[in-house]
């Protein structure tokens, strides 16, 4: 299979019917799937390419099981692009959604710099006010004030299709987002730019976030810092020890400073981790019921070992 497993600690797996994409804001300068595609791939990361076999697997991912329980299995769409780019032909995308509708105890976050085209979908298949199914959540990327339109029409969105769950991926956090309204979102997560050209995460951009989150009564998920110099706490000891970055994460990992230590830079702020999940996650998992061959724990198990 091209499941993959990944490292976004947000996310289950990820898979990838689509590969590609263009730069749309200041947010896509350093893209990592672009990084990736120059390391292995021949192929223009600009040219998209689509890949219909795939539509089988996500049609057979399965619910995990963790710690003896089965929850539901959350699947990161289009980790390498963008389901709403603009030259995905909207067929696909169709079967795209139809495989993902043909499998409701597997949650699909699809993430989107291009909620317009997003919204002018739904609309098309689901009507004007067609509710969509609770295990597609909707999320749009910010990285600073310069995007918070992209808010406004996921708000439109949920407002006219039931999105059980919209969500901000505040990544790269770039800049200050103090004007942005995160009214009606229902899960925030937040991250620092990471890799060899990473731009700082000022603190008081990430405060202002989680700020804003919890205004909003949204669940919220810090994902990193990105760099060590963006934690204050590591930027301390590093700068009062003088020790080098690797040093000075594994010092404040030994004093308990620190919890997330693998996480690039580290995601700790003031002594807490923040990772939570949102309601539709939770809902999702009271209604999961093991009564058929997709959902027994034995066929779980299986799909685990993949």
């Amino acid at each position: 299979m091209t499941v993959l497993k990944t490292r976004i600690p947000w996310t289950d797996t990820t898979v990838n019917p689509t590969w590609g994409c263009t730069k749309i804001s200041a947010g896509c300068d350093n893209c990592y799937a672009e990084a990736i595609n120059t390391h292995r791939a021949r192929v223009p990361f600009e040219e998209i390419r689509t890949f219909p076999k795939r539509l089988d697997e996500i049609r057979r991912l399965k619910p995990l099981l963790k710690d003896g329980r089965i929850v539901p299995r959350m699947v990161f769409l289009n980790s390498t692009s963008d389901i709403f780019h603009e030259r995905i032909d909207p067929a696909f995308r169709g079967k795209v959604f139809d495989a993902m509708e043909a499998n409701p105890t597997t949650i699909f976050q699809l993430l989107t710099k291009r909620p317009g085209v997003a919204q002018r979908f739904l609309r098309a298949r689901y009507g004007a006010l067609g509710k969509a199914p609770a295990h597609l959540w909707l999320g749009v990327s910010i990285e600073n004030n310069d995007v918070k339109k992209r808010i406004d029409v996921l708000r439109d969105i949920t407002r006219r299709h039931g999105v059980s769950c919209a969500f901000l991926s505040v990544e790269p956090l770039i800049g200050p987002i103090d004007t942005c309204d995160f009214t009606g979102m229902n899960w925030v997560l937040i991250g620092g730019e990471s890799g060899a050209r990473c731009r700082p995460m000022h603190t008081d951009w990430l405060r202002s976030a989680i700020a804003k989150a919890q205004q909003a009564d949204a669940a919220i998920w810090f994902k990193q810092f990105g760099h060590p110099r963006n934690n204050p706490v590591i930027a301390k000891i590093m700068a009062d020890e003088r020790v080098t970055q690797t040093a000075a994460i594994s010092l404040a990992a030994a004093r308990g400073l620190e919890l997330a230590a693998d996480e690039k830079g580290g995601a700790t702020l003031d002594g807490k981790l923040y990772r939570e999940l949102p309601r539709a996650w939770h809902d999702l998992n009271a209604a999961l019921v093991l009564d058929g061959d997709a959902t027994k724990p034995s066929a779980v198990a299986a799909q685990n070992k993949m």
